[in-house]
């Protein structure tokens, strides 16, 4: 028992903090490599992604980038970079831009710099345990709802007339959904200034997701460990794995949105977005891309994809 126990509280660091994991190179390294070694890399692929690297050089360096920090309500730090629109070409329109699992805020700068094309001031943030922010274990979304809340609150102390668009990719599509729910039950004059929220990628239970790759990450068998590892994280984390399913939480969101997903996401179960898409109580669309993998829709077709992007953000 001791030694379950021990191998349930191991897999449920591996999962949940980073620091754990890079301590150990090796298993760190393989999973990285069986990341990248998942994803899609046909030629207009990679011919995207190198355009995108080029064009957001040239725009990191002219654009008006300021970083700030709120605390969350468990003392954390967590950073954000706001990319300001122009005082002339100011509109009131913001995005906030939520990463994915084991990311950071600078992957989806190229994102920031679509909208700000539009006329958005852009909010990057690292969610808890990521990039600059402080954290003890990732919040999978559920936990982020809450700082990520005092962000949207910073936007509106800020600008009072904000319209907010909450975008996430993965993990960040599921703190979109997560907090989208938490503001729709319980922030109703927040609500207000929330357009729409884009999810590309999102994942149904982080339960079953890890299901899926523990044995790829740390040769362990599951065997239930991740059960008993979320009964371990109630402890230490101060919430359960299983309060994470955003496909609890997308039904109790008024938010509208938009759901993306890659076709070929071997890291993501494709049929996620279906059960989500059903799930959702509100104004509501989606879109699939066949050839893309995780979070790749935007490389694969990426005039389409933020044409249709915009044009349902414009719907509302």
């Amino acid at each position: 028992m001791a030694a379950y126990l021990t191998a349930a509280h191991f897999v449920m660091r591996i999962a949940l903090v980073p620091s754990f994991m890079e301590s150990l190179d090796e298993m760190f390294s393989r999973f990285t490599e069986k990341g990248y070694s998942e994803q899609v890399y046909t030629e207009d692929i990679v011919n995207v992604m190198e355009e995108n690297k080029s064009e957001l050089a040239l725009w990191m360096e002219i654009v008006d980038a300021k970083k700030y920090y709120v605390i969350s309500d468990d003392e954390y730090k967590l950073i954000g970079v706001v990319f300001s629109q122009p005082e002339e070409a100011y509109s009131g329109k913001w995005v906030m831009l939520l990463h994915g699992y084991t990311g950071w805020k600078e992957e989806l700068y190229t994102v920031g710099m679509n909208f700000f094309k539009e006329g958005y001031n852009v909010l990057a943030v690292d969610m808890r345990c990521h990039g600059e922010s402080e954290g003890d274990f990732i919040g999978m979304g559920y936990t982020d709802r809450l700082d990520n809340l005092i962000w949207i609150n910073a936007i509106l102390a800020q600008d009072p007339d904000a319209e907010i668009v909450l975008y996430g990719q993965s993990m960040g599509a599921c703190a979109a959904i997560h907090l989208s729910a938490e503001i729709s039950e319980n922030y109703s004059e927040i609500k207000a200034h929330i357009k729409a929220a884009i999810v590309d990628s999102a994942f149904c239970d982080p339960v079953k997701m890890f299901k899926s790759k523990v044995k790829d990450w740390t040769g362990l068998p599951c065997f239930g460990l991740l059960d008993v590892g979320s009964y371990i994280l109630k402890f230490e984390g101060g919430y359960d794995l299983k309060d994470a399913k955003a496909i609890d939480a997308i039904g109790k969101s008024q938010v509208p949105t938009l759901f993306i997903q890659g076709l070929d996401d071997k890291i993501v179960n494709p049929d996620d977005v279906y059960e989500l898409f059903d799930a959702c109580d509100t104004h509501k669309d989606i879109l699939t891309v066949e050839g893309a993998g995780h979070c790749q829709s935007c490389e694969k077709i990426p005039t389409e994809y933020y044409d249709a992007v915009f044009s349902f953000i414009k719907m509302w």
